[in-house]
C-alpha cells in the first residue's frame, strides 16, 4: 500500500481513520483549516522561485492537487463514504507537497540554509525563474544568519589559529558586501549585479561554513547531552543567573517538557532496553523538574540529579537503532510505515491493510513476523511493537549479507551452500525469493 510510504499529518492520519472505522469525522475539521492556512502561506512566499522545469511543474501543480485533496476532506466531514478518494487524493497532494518542501529546504551551494536560499533566488533570477522581489524578500533571513554566524565566531574566535581567523572575517566582509550591492537595487537588479553578489556569496559560504562545526564540536565536548534544556544548565553550572533561572524554569523548560511528552517514537531505541530506559528517564525527568523549583537552595541535590539525568540521555543516544542501511534495503517501504505510525505520520487503516495483506497473501517469514508485530499495535498502540518491528527487519538485513533463509524450513545457511543443512532441500530447489 502507497501511503505505507508517504508521510502525513497527525490530524490527516486521524481523519482517514475515522473515515476507515466509521467514526466521528468532526472534530478534525478546526485542524484541517488551521493547516490549510499555514499551508498556503507557505506556498504563496515559496512558490516564486522554482528551480527547474520539473519543480515548476510541481508549483504548478499543487493547487489543483490541493482542491482535490480539499474535496475528498469536505466529504469525509460530511459523512460520505470516500475512504479511497480521501486516501488517493492525500498521497498526491503529500507527494508533491513535499517534493516542493523538500526542493527549498535543500542546501546546494552554502552550509547556511538562508543564504542558501538567497543564492537559489539569484540565480534563478539569471535563469528567469524569479525576479527582484523574490530576492529581496530572502535578504533579511539571509543577513540575520549572517549575523548569528558573526555571534558564534566571537564566543570561539580566541580557540582558533589566527589564518582561520582571517579567512573568517574576509567571509563576513565578502558577505557584507554581496548585501550592500544587492541593498543599492530596491528595484530591478543588474544582471551584472547579480553575478557580483552570488560569487561574494558563494565565497563567504565556504568561508564561513566551518563556523557551526566548530560550535557543535566545542559544545560536544562540554555540553550536556539533555536536549532544549542542556546548554543552559551547562551555563548555569558555570556560573548562577538569576534571569537564566528564570528563562529555564519558564521557558525552555516547558520547551523540554512539552518535546518529551510528545514524542512517541521511542525514540528508535533498541527494544530490549527501550521500556526501562524510558521509564526510567520519565521518572528522573519528574525528579528533575521538582527539583528546579527548590532551585538553589539544593544545589548538590539539584546537580547529582542533572548529571543522572544527562547520562540517561547520553544512553538514549547510545542505544538508538541505526537505521541508515535499511533505507537502500528492499525492506524501505514497510520501514517508512512503522516510522511514520511512531510519529503519528500514518494511520492505522495503512497498518491494518498492510497486515491484513502479508496475512492473506504468500510472504517471507520476516514480513509475517512484522505483520504480527502490527497487530499487537493494532490491539495496543505502543512504540514497543513497532521497535521490535524495526530491530526484526535489520537484523534479517544484516543475516542476508552472509546467509539466505531456506525456502522449505526457513533455516540459515551459507549465501553458497548447494543445500540446506536442517533439511536438506537442494539449491536448485530454493526459489527466487529465497
Amino acid at each position: 500500500m502507497k501511503i505505507s510510504m508517504q508521510y502525513l499529518p497527525n490530524f490527516l492520519c486521524q481523519l482517514i481513520d475515522a473515515v476507515a472505522y466509521n467514526n466521528e469525522t468532526a472534530p478534525f475539521q478546526p485542524e484541517w483549516e488551521g493547516w490549510k492556512k499555514q499551508y498556503l502561506n507557505y506556498y504563496q512566499r515559496e512558490s516564486d522561485v522554482n528551480l527547474s522545469d520539473e519543480d515548476s511543474m510541481v508549483v504548478q501543480n499543487l493547487p489543483p492537487l490541493l482542491e482535490q485533496l480539499e474535496g475528498s476532506v469536505k466529504r469525509a466531514f460530511a459523512g460520505e463514504p470516500v475512504i479511497d478518494d480521501l486516501v488517493k487524493d492525500s498521497i498526491a497532494f503529500f507527494e508533491a507537497h513535499d517534493a516542493f518542501f523538500n526542493e527549498r529546504e535543500r542546501l546546494y551551494f552554502v552550509q547556511s540554509a538562508p543564504v542558501d536560499r538567497l543564492l537559489k533566488a539569484l540565480i534563478a533570477r539569471l535563469q528567469g525563474r524569479a525576479d527582484h522581489i523574490a530576492i529581496h524578500r530572502r535578504e533579511v533571513d539571509a543577513a540575520m544568519a549572517v549575523k548569528v554566524l558573526h555571534d558564534l565566531f566571537q564566543t570561539i574566535r580566541s580557540e582558533l589559529p589566527e589564518p582561520l581567523v582571517k579567512g573568517t572575517i574576509d567571509g563576513f566582509r565578502r558577505a557584507g558586501k554581496a548585501f550592500d550591492m544587492l541593498a543599492e537595487h530596491p528595484d530591478e537588479i543588474p544582471d551584472e549585479v547579480v553575478e557580483d553578489a552570488i560569487f561574494e556569496l558563494r565565497s563567504a559560504g565556504e568561508l564561513l561554513e566551518h563556523i557551526p562545526n566548530l560550535v557543535r564540536r566545542f559544545e560536544e565536548e562540554v555540553g550536556s547531552a539533555v536536549p532544549i534544556i542542556g546548554d543552559d544548565l551547562s551555563l548555569l553550572r558555570d556560573e548562577h543567573d538569576d534571569d537564566l533561572l528564570t528563562s529555564l524554569k519558564e521557558q525552555t523548560v516547558p520547551a523540554f517538557l512539552e518535546m518529551w511528552e510528545a514524542r512517541h517514537d521511542g525514540w528508535l531505541l533498541d527494544p530490549e532496553v527501550a521500556a526501562q530506559l524510558l521509564d526510567e528517564t520519565n521518572q528522573m525527568v519528574g525528579v528533575f523538574v521538582e527539583q528546579l523549583e527548590a532551585y538553589p537552595e539544593n544545589s548538590d541535590e539539584f546537580w547529582d540529579t542533572t548529571d543522572q539525568l544527562n547520562g540517561l540521555f547520553h544512553q538514549i543516544k547510545a542505544n538508538a537503532m541505526d537505521l541508515e542501511e535499511l533505507q537502500s534495503s528492499p525492506y524501505w517501504p514497510e520501514v517508512q510505515l512503522v516510522l511514520n505510525l511512531l510519529r503519528g505520520a500514518a494511520p492505522m487503516y495503512a497498518a491494518q491493510t498492510l497486515s491484513q495483506g502479508v496475512k492473506e497473501g504468500e510472504a517471507p517469514e520476516v514480513m509475517k513476523q512484522v505483520g504480527q508485530l502490527l497487530e499487537s499495535y493494532l490491539a495496543e498502540p505502543d512504540p514497543l511493537p513497532l521497535l521490535e518491528a524495526l530491530k526484526i527487519l535489520k537484523v534479517d538485513l544484516d543475516l542476508n549479507k552472509t546467509s539466505r533463509a531456506c525456502a522449505s524450513c526457513n533455516a540459515r545457511i551459507a549465501l553458497d551452500a548447494k543445500t540446506c543443512t536442517e533439511c536438506g532441500t537442494k539449491v536448485e530447489e530454493f526459489s527466487l525469493s529465497g
